[in-house]
This record gives C-alpha cells, sequence and structure tokens, in this order.
C-alpha cells in the first residue's frame, strides 16, 4: 500500500522528530546528577539522538529519521517538476 505524501504528512513528521528532541532533553535533565545519567546518555539516549538527524556528538552517521523527511520532500519536489506545464505540451504531429 503506497499512501499518498503530503506536505502537511511531512510537516507533522519534522513536528515528532523536534518533540522527540525535546523529550529526550528533559528526560536527560530529569536524570541530571543521579547515578543512571552517565549510562543513559551512552546507551538509550544515544540511540534516539543518533536515529533522528546527524546533528550530534557522536561519531557516525546512520540512516535517521531526517534522512527520511528529505527524502519525502525530495520525493514531492520529483513529482512536482515531471508534471507538465502548459509550456511543456507538445502541440503538433507526434
Amino acid at each position: 500500500m503506497n499512501r499518498e505524501v503530503t506536505i502537511e504528512k511531512i510537516e507533522n513528521l519534522q513536528n515528532i522528530l523536534s518533540q522527540i528532541k525535546e523529550l529526550v532533553c528533559e528526560a536527560r535533565e530529569l536524570l541530571e546528577g543521579t547515578d543512571e545519567a552517565s549510562y543513559a546518555k551512552a546507551t538509550w539516549m544515544a540511540h534516539i539522538i543518533s536515529a533522528l538527524d546527524n546533528k550530534h556528538q557522536f561519531a557516525y552517521e546512520s540512516s535517521n529519521m531526517q534522512n527520511t523527511i528529505n527524502d519525502l520532500r525530495e520525493s514531492i519536489n520529483c513529482e512536482r517538476s515531471i508534471v507538465p506545464t502548459s509550456n511543456d505540451l507538445f502541440i503538433g504531429e507526434w
């Protein structure tokens, strides 16, 4: 099943990405000063943050949510560029 990609869906995904980042920052603040803070930052927080985008302090880059959002944006732009305008239509002999 191929659902239609819309700008609204892409914007919603971008908002979700931002919300996840904010929540991870909030979790980090809640853990600050605890014995578990270092472990959490090195494990599950690192996994979450690195899965969102490449704007992090970790040494590796991987496929992430931002790449998916960018690919969806690009697919919409490609579809728009394929749609012929009135200037592109061939009028005359085949």
